[in-house]
């Protein structure tokens, strides 16, 4: 033993410095030792829900002790979380990838699951369609036509739909009311359209010229279409634009009432009487004169 020391003494500004080398190698050694590979798997028991059933999953991560700072789970708006945040139910139908993923303190993405392409069904009971394109005699109406298309499904959602289709397509007549077939998967729907004669350039001018008089002064329905044939527009061309203009002629005869009373005193049966023989219905006069107060 006495010997032991006598060289540990005799050798130590040698074995100290080999120590600590070793000791730094050891630790070097143990601190970069490679960590196996996180491997992440999600299982569901099923690939196809329908919309309100609950999507069933597990995550498991191997090897089981292997440290990980977050696991999160990546779904879509076809689905939505409930209050517990975690269970996951069916919203509304579509086709999606459901996957999970390791995330670090930064919150990236260190390591990916396999992805399950999950589908959500929810089967159309009724749909629904209205026109917004023109009337005008001639248009076809066919799958490229203005049309919007709702459908309504078992689980009360509905929807606007585009990939659907007109079984009888046709053109627009004047004047003639045309029934068209809209279908949508297992559903269909009846749409009436009525076709419009074409406006000529004596309608159009006329219309424009309506509008002018209605933002400058009141006109009853008649009164606009006398002062239409005064400035020499025919009286299908006054009443096409007379019957387009959009007038309110309640609100009409709110104004003539109210000018009527700017200029001279009336009486509430004067007034009356001074509006019908403008052109208003015994039934616009009374509500002019009832808006000034009488």
């Amino acid at each position: 033993m006495d010997k032991f020391k006598h060289f540990i003494n005799k050798n130590k500004m040698i074995i100290i410095p080999v120590i600590i080398i070793m000791l730094f190698a050891f630790m070097k050694l143990f601190i970069n030792k490679p960590q196996e590979e996180i491997k992440l798997t999600l299982t569901t028991s099923k690939t196809e829900y329908k919309v309100g059933e609950i999507i069933d999953y597990k995550v498991t991560h191997s090897p089981p002790d292997a440290k990980i700072y977050e696991v999160k789970l990546y779904y879509s708006f076809y689905t939505e979380l409930d209050k517990d945040m975690t269970t996951i139910r069916a919203k509304k139908r579509g086709t999606f990838d459901l996957y999970a993923a390791v995330l670090d303190k930064n919150g990236d993405q260190v390591v990916l699951s396999n992805k399950i392409k999950i589908r959500i069904t929810d089967n159309p009971v009724s749909l629904s369609a209205s026109y917004t394109g023109s009337t005008l005699e001639g248009t076809e109406i066919n799958d490229d036509s203005s049309l919007v298309v709702k459908v309504t499904y078992e689980s009360g959602n509905e929807e606007t739909v585009t990939d659907w289709t007109i079984t009888n397509p046709s053109n627009l007549i004047s004047g003639q009311t045309s029934s068209f077939n809209i279908k949508y998967e297992n559903v269909e729907c009846n749409l009436d359209i009525t076709g419009t004669k074409a406006i000529t350039l004596g309608e159009k001018n006329a219309l424009n010229k309506a509008l002018r008089y209605l933002q400058t002064m009141p006109f009853s329905y008649t009164g606009l279409i006398k002062q239409l044939n005064y400035e020499g527009y025919s009286d299908s061309e006054a009443m096409y634009a007379v019957d387009n203009c959009g007038a309110d002629w309640n609100l009409q005869a709110e104004k003539m009432a109210k000018n009527y009373l700017d200029v001279m005193p009336f009486s509430r049966q004067e007034l009356i009487s001074q509006l019908i023989y403008e052109g208003f219905t015994q039934e616009q006069a009374e509500h002019g004169v009832a808006s000034v107060g009488y």
